[in-house]
């Protein structure tokens, strides 16, 4: 988890400094959980951090679509190949949704409204696709 928020902020549960103050660990978090408080360079690579993931998420919303509205945000038993899909709509899914594609393809999923994911809903990845290489852009809640 990683916050450029101070570590005093984040409450609910009980958080352990490292020995070089360089990260946090809790019984309730998978991995280091880093934050704004932490010794540098955690402050710095927060703020890189942030920077990279503000510039990815500009440059995947103004990505041209090549599809607009596909089967009206319905996924369930969809399969999507490599592309920049576009919905105005709310988008959902409960059962299987499917990524077809190879190692190298790329899928940018442009939202304007929510994303519903059912509980037991599926995301399949087929003929090499991976999961980093698939952007979801959403404009409003998930």
């Amino acid at each position: 988890a990683t916050s450029p928020i101070g570590e005093t902020s984040m409450t609910g549960f009980t958080l352990v400094r490292s020995n070089d103050n360089l990260y946090s660990t809790s019984g309730l978090v998978t991995g280091n959980i880093t934050t704004g408080t932490h010794k540098e360079p955690t402050p710095t690579n927060l703020i890189t951090a942030i920077s990279d993931m503000e510039t990815a998420y500009t440059a995947a919303a103004g990505a041209a679509p090549d599809s607009h509205e596909f089967v009206d945000g319905g996924l369930t038993g969809q399969t999507l190949v490599p592309g920049v899909y576009k919905w105005t709509n709310v988008v959902n899914f409960s059962g299987q949704l499917t990524f077809n594609g190879t190692a190298s393809d790329v899928w940018i999923l442009q939202i304007a409204k929510d994303l519903e994911v059912a509980s037991g809903a599926e995301v399949i990845l087929a003929g090499g696709a991976k999961a980093e290489n698939i952007f979801w852009v959403i404009a409003q809640a998930a």
